[in-house]
């Protein structure tokens, strides 16, 4: 699947447009005034205005893992989300993951380039994994909007993306499903492919509803290799069954 990165150039042209050539808010449309260093920075996306109506960095999610064939009783993942799932930020990406409204793609990126690369990580040492889909549900939706925001965390933070897990196509969509039905339904969904190239992998989705899909994928990594050290990040955090 990490094949179709190939196809993202377009995307890629739209961000630019957006960043340096367009004058608008991508949010509210507002004219920005543009930076004089605006192609060294994410300067001229978001005005500032509506960056400040956004709820930056909620508290993470502490998700209690299962992990059979771990010797520590307590292993958990901490999921750091960007922004909470409200106003413009889930509008975004409602328009971008469910109905492919590229001009809803660059506040996604300008959210992305909010966050830090974590420390003590870089190319050498660490790999993003996005969160995986089944080939069911790519040849419905026809393209894969985690992978493509993956690669934009990707080239921000410039650590590699890694696609050694795939996901089960018996699996049904977590959409609108109770916190009980999610984890029911998540059991079991994801298979290691391929050894992991480094200790370090940085689990990254779009949307963390219960981190039911988180949990069962760093579950599934810890299974086959408990010394892999684990984080999570995701755009953003809340209710996302609209």
């Amino acid at each position: 699947m990490m094949a179709c990165i190939e196809r993202l150039a377009p995307y890629q042209l739209g961000i630019w447009v957006a960043q340096y050539i367009k004058s608008t808010c991508s949010i509210c449309g507002d004219s920005i005034a543009r930076a004089a260093d605006r192609f060294h920075n994410s300067e001229g996306i978001v005005c500032t205005p509506c960056h400040n109506d956004i709820s930056w960095f909620p508290s993470p999610l502490t998700i209690q893992l299962d992990i059979s064939k771990c010797w520590a009783l307590d292993v958990k993942l901490t999921v750091q989300p960007i922004s909470t799932y409200e106003n413009s930020i889930a509008e975004a990406m409602v328009a971008f993951k469910y109905n492919e409204n590229l001009s809803a793609l660059p506040t996604l990126v300008y959210a992305l380039r909010q966050l830090a690369k974590p420390a003590g990580c870089n190319a050498g040492n660490s790999v993003i994994l996005p969160m995986p889909t089944t080939t069911k549900r790519l040849k419905k939706r026809g393209f894969y909007p985690v992978l493509i925001l993956a690669h934009y965390l990707s080239k921000h933070w410039k650590i590699p993306l890694w696609d050694g897990v795939i996901r089960t196509d018996d699996v049904h969509s977590q959409r609108g499903l109770s916190r009980e039905e999610r984890l029911v339904n998540i059991n079991n969904a994801f298979t290691l492919t391929k050894v992991p190239p480094v200790q370090r992998i940085i689990l990254f989705d779009d949307v963390a509803t219960t981190g039911a899909s988180l949990r069962a994928l760093a579950e599934s990594l810890l299974d086959a290799d408990h010394h892999i050290d684990l984080s999570a990040y995701t755009i953003a955090h809340g209710n996302s069954q609209r």
